[in-house]
Formats: structure tokens, sequence, C-alpha cells
């Protein structure tokens, strides 16, 4: 089902187009913790820190897929909205091989990078530094299909379905669990259980993605003598996706320097935060969520010429974003013990975990204001701008939090106590580029 959102209620069409995508995100997180889950309580403590580590190595790599699938939805969502139908076939077709020879690359560079990036730029500890290699570099074999899956799901959401991607990763996430169950406490193949898991339903979610879509939506197929690889379209892909692959890139590396200070503080602290990392995860997916759909909502109201309408539902995104966050974050603030403990962590790192959760949680309204705003950018064709939004909030945190510790003005603390300070800079960019009315020229496709 395709659904076209330029007439009709904002606020319903961005709600209904929503819930399903964060559906799915809370699937893919909650998988993603029960992996956390198992290993923490059947392998333990310290293969839980060595998974958690990689994290930064992982956000690196989907930094690309997510990046350039941001930047083909774009297309696909004002092509659909401006009714240029070929076009809109040649896109998606363009959009699914550039991918994929891209996810060759980075997949190859991925493999060979790893031991440099665990030990010389993240500064693993020893006892954990092989557990984290073998995970990381079996979890680089899945990295075809997750970019395949973006790609999938990108063109999805441009033309407004977003119910198809939630059963989708509601087949992985159940494959999944199931799979790291066996792999992990039958098989006991320790960590590369939990990877091994993620490969093989990657590999299910990206195969049956693909069927869908062209069996659900066969005028997305190329009639016979039309291209299936346009270069120009291509072009068009890596400009608008490349300033969002440069920010996650960019917030991937931050994110390898943090979790060297956080190694700097030895085991209880990486148990601490790969624990409350991972609830952390589930605060920010309403968010992440109205992010998505706004940027299709806008996306196909600006190719429609629809600007104010476009406005309107702005602004419901943020109310709407910003009453879920508030009601989700008071729920983990009050039982933030017992969600820290889900993962076997004990004593300090437990402690540590609750402090680190409790903090995120007040301010988590910034976060949700920031990045809707950053959504509606990214919808209009102006993508720099969020791109710069999220690049100095991260430049921000980490900057001070080195600079406390440095100081000792704060010790393990300083990790999230300068969270909120990131947010606030990265909301005051995204602010005023909203306010300056320039997002009003970006507009890629006319309708």
């Amino acid at each position: 089902m395709k659904k076209d959102m330029t007439t009709g209620a904002e606020w319903k069409h961005i709600l209904l187009f929503t819930l399903p995508i964060m559906a799915g995100n809370l699937l893919q997180q909650l998988y993603s913790a029960i992996d956390g889950v198992i290993v923490g309580n059947f392998v333990g403590p310290h293969a839980l820190a060595a998974v958690g580590t990689t994290i930064p190595l992982i956000i690196l790599f989907l930094a690309v897929a997510m990046g350039m699938g941001i930047g083909g939805g774009v297309i696909v969502a004002q092509l659909f909205g401006a009714g240029q139908h070929e076009e809109l076939r040649r896109a998606c077709s363009t959009i699914l091989i550039f991918l994929t020879g891209l996810s060759l690359l980075v997949k190859i560079a991925g493999f060979l990078l790893a031991p440099f990036l665990l030990r010389v730029w993240m500064q693993v500890p020893e006892e954990l530094f092989d557990m984290s290699l073998l995970y990381i570099r079996i979890y680089c074999l899945c990295l075809l299909f997750q970019f395949l899956y973006n790609a999938v799901a990108a063109i999805l959401r441009g033309l407004g379905n977003s119910r198809a991607i939630l059963f989708i990763l509601l087949l992985a996430s159940l494959l999944n669990i199931a799979l790291s169950l066996l792999f992990v406490i039958v098989f006991h193949w320790s960590v590369a259980g939990a990877a091994f898991a993620t490969v093989v339903s990657q590999a299910i979610c990206a195969l049956v993605s693909i069927v869908y879509m062209y069996r659900r939506f066969p005028e997305l197929r190329p009639n016979s003598g039309e291209q299936w690889f346009d270069l120009k379209l291509c072009k068009l892909t890596l400009k608008l996706g490349a300033p969002t692959v440069l920010q996650q890139g960019i917030v991937a590396i931050g994110f390898l320097f943090m979790q060297r200070l956080i190694n700097s503080f030895g085991p209880i602290a990486m148990q601490a935060v790969a624990a409350a990392g991972r609830v952390d995860l589930f605060l920010a997916l309403p968010i992440f969520a109205f992010q998505i759909g706004l940027t299709t909502f806008v996306g196909q109201n600006i190719g429609a010429g629809n600007l104010e309408r476009a406005r309107r539902g702005h602004w419901a995104a943020q109310l709407i974003s910003a009453l879920i966050s508030l009601c989700l974050g008071l729920v983990l603030y009050i039982f933030a013990p017992m969600a820290i403990s889900l993962f076997g962590v004990e004593a300090a790192a437990l402690a540590l975990g609750v402090e680190y959760l409790r903090y995120i949680t007040v301010f988590l309204v910034i976060f949700s204001l920031c990045k809707v705003w950053g959504g509606f950018l990214q919808g209009s064709g102006d993508i720099a701008i969020p791109a710069v939004s999220t690049v100095a909030s991260l430049i921000i945190r980490l900057g001070a939090a080195y600079l406390l510790v440095h100081l000792g003005l704060l010790g393990y603390a300083a990790i999230w106590v300068t969270v909120p300070i990131g947010w606030g800079a990265g909301l005051t960019i995204v602010a005023i580029r909203y306010f300056s009315g320039a997002w009003r020229s970006k507009a890629i496709i006319k309708s």
C-alpha cells in the first residue's frame, strides 16, 4: 500500500505512519537488547563488555547504509509527491544497485581495519580484545544484507508504506532471538553465536523485503527498455546521502573516542555503559521514528508544493514526540535498576548504569526537539544542516567530557553529564535554520 500524505489531517498521517516505524525500531532494539541479556547472563559480564565495545564500529558501518538510504528516501518521496512515476522506477533500481556495491566496500574495509580500530583507537583491554574482534568480524558478514534492507526500507517509507517494514522486522527479530538462544545457550558459541544469529536474521530480512517490494509494487520494476541504473540519480542519491553519511561517520568516530574514554575507567565502567547504553536506545526510539516519519511527510508535501502543510505537520510531530518522550523517560527513570539488572551486571556496575540512565531521562525532550526539527529539514531537501547539528552536538559533548576528566572535575560521570550540553547545541543549530526559512528553496523535485 502506497500512502499519499498531501491531503488530510497532518497529525493523523504522521502518527499512523510513524507508529509502525516506532514498533519496527522497537523490535530491532529489543533483539539487540536480548542479545545483550543472553550474552551477559550465559557467557558473562566480560563478554557483555566485549560486545558492547563494538557498538561504535557497528554504528560506523551502518552510518553509510542509513545515510544513503535517507538520501534515496528523500528522492523517492519527492518523486512520488510530484507524480513522476517513470523517474521513480529508475530511482528505486538505482538505489538498490548503488547500495549493494557500496556494502561490499564497507564490508572489506571493516574486516581489515577492525584490529586497528579496536586496539589503537579504542584501546580495548587485552582480556576483551579477542572476543571483540571475533564478534565484529563475523558481524561484517551481514553488512550486504543490512545495506539492502535499508535501501528497501527507504523506498517503502518514501512511498508512505511503513507497515510492511514492521512485519519484516518482526520476522527478523523473532528469528534473531531464537538463533541467539540456540547458538549461545545450546551450542555454547559464546559471542560468536550472537554475531552469527544477527547475520542469518539480517540475510532473511533483506531477502524477504526485496521480494515483498517487487511483488507488492510491480510498478516499481523498470519496464522493457528502461534503464536499471541512472548515473544522474545515483549522483543525486550520493549528494543527498553524503552529508548524513559524513554526519553519522563523524558521530561513530566520536563514539569510538568516547568508548576509549569509557574503556580507560576499566571493565566495571564498560559493563555499566554497555548495559545502560542498550536501555538508552529505547528512549530514542520514538524520537527517531518521528524524525523518519516527518521526513517522508515533508518530502511528499514539498514535492507537491505544499510548503505550509509541511510546516503544520512539523509542529504536530514535535508535540506528539515530546509527550511520548516525557512519558517514556518517566517510566525508565522509575524502573532504571530493574532495566539495568537484566543484563547480568551487579554491584558497582549496576549503580553506575542506573545513574547514567536516570540522568539521561531528565533531558530527553531536548533530544526530541532537535531530531524532529532535523527530520523536517531532511524532508525539505536541506540535508546538510541536520548533519552539521549532529556533528556539532557530538564534538561539543566529546570535548567537554575529555576536558572535565582531564581537569579532574569529574570522573566517569563526565560520560553522561555532558550529553545534554551536546543536545542543546544541536537543537540551537536546527532551530535557527528552520526559522530562517532557507529550507524553502531546497526542494530537489519540482511539482
